[in-house]
């Protein structure tokens, strides 16, 4: 994009961003189209289909002397049960005390996180400040701080697959890169304004509120779609092609799911999400192997029970002899059967439970399998 409004950073000022970055202090946000002198370094996969333009990104030009006041915002996201199907979250934008732009509201959309709700909130403060205005936003998750900032080429480059809220981001980035005046990324040093931003989001996860927001339509042509096909790695290029088409979940899987969920609502009162056991099932809390047995037990990839039913010859495999010839599962081969030893085990473990001055609870395959999954 051409440099005619000297917004985009020059290398003294990206050298002072590099600086600010490693002292944690705010950071001028990067306004450039990020681009290659190399025509064949432009080349994009998964890119959303748009019409050809035979023009170069430019913001229109102001008057100098018409410049808003600078404005200065402090933001804060809060969140209640994340990863269980009431998960909650809202957001405050706070311009200073008695300031009738303040705001806080809940956060829209799936993804009920912090994070979501502070991009919202960037989202809501730039529907209400002049584009030419310089703008400081101070944030209070390091994490949304990079996002924008030191992550922003790498994640582009890489299209934002496998990056939470990458919708929002993506529009975000552009709302941010079309602006007039500049934006800046900082973090909440006062903490009574921290605790007050925080105390103000945290009452609207208490309420219902349904009404519009504004809403930004991000212009089309600073909004960077697709992997760059020169950067990209095997990792990325096949991470993208199952997004193109998510497979259907199986039937077993569906139901091992329902069943988990149903026990770890049942033990702590909340019910997690899919994505919530199915991350579980990766915790480093469990060595490789018993990764892998829960990944299968949930998948129902063992070949055990119905599995031989409908083999000629081989249908007496789906049952259990040890057990009066009931049909066979993992469930209860881990829970019920007299011959698998299971029995022992957990008499065992249940030794090792009281111990730790912990209550016991009788072994069931929801609870085995989401045994990670509702922290």
């Amino acid at each position: 994009m051409e440099n005619v409004d000297s917004l985009n950073l020059s290398d003294d000022e990206l050298r002072q961003n590099e600086q600010a970055r490693k002292s944690s202090n705010p950071q001028v946000f990067n306004q450039d189209v990020m681009s290659s002198p190399t025509f064949t370094n432009e080349f994009r996969v998964f890119a959303r289909p748009r019409p050809t333009r035979t023009s170069v990104a430019t913001r229109a030009i102001h008057d100098q002397q018409q410049d808003e006041e600078p404005v200065t915002v402090s933001i804060c996201g809060v969140h209640e049960n994340t990863g269980h199907e009431n998960a909650k979250s809202a957001y405050a934008v706070w311009y200073g005390e008695n300031d009738p732009r303040n705001i806080t509201r809940r956060t829209k959309g799936n993804s009920q996180t912090k994070e979501a709700g502070e991009y919202q909130a960037i989202l809501e403060t730039l529907s209400q400040t002049p584009d030419r205005a310089k703008l400081q936003v101070n944030v209070t998750l390091a994490h949304v701080r990079s996002m924008l900032t030191s992550h922003l080429p790498r994640n582009e480059d890489n299209g934002w697959i496998g990056v939470p809220n990458d919708e929002i981001l993506r529009e975000l980035v552009a709302t941010l890169r079309a602006r007039r005046g500049r934006t800046i990324i900082g973090k909440i040093h006062d903490q009574a304004v921290r605790l007050k931003t925080k105390e103000l989001a945290k009452v609207s996860l208490t309420s219902e509120n349904q009404e519009e927001r504004p809403h930004l339509e991000p212009p089309e042509a600073f909004l960077v779609t697709g992997v760059r096909l020169s950067q990209a790695t095997q990792s990325t290029l096949y991470k993208g092609i199952l997004r193109q088409k998510t497979p259907p979940e199986r039937a077993a899987s569906t139901l091992n799911l329902g069943i988990t969920r149903a026990c770890v609502e049942e033990l702590t009162k909340n019910s997690p999400t899919n994505q919530k056991i199915w991350n579980s099932l990766r915790s480093k809390n469990f060595p490789p192997k018993i990764r892998a047995f829960l990944w299968k037990a949930m998948h129902s990839a063992y070949k055990v029970g119905k599995y031989w039913l409908h083999i000629p010859s081989f249908e007496q495999r789906g049952l259990c002899h040890a057990c009066e010839n009931v049909e066979e599962s993992m469930e209860h081969i881990l829970t019920e059967c007299k011959a698998s030893g299971q029995e022992v085990i957990w008499n065992l473990a249940k030794e090792l439970w009281a111990l730790r001055g912990l209550p016991w609870i009788k072994p069931r395959f929801g609870t085995i399998l989401g045994s990670d999954g509702h922290g």
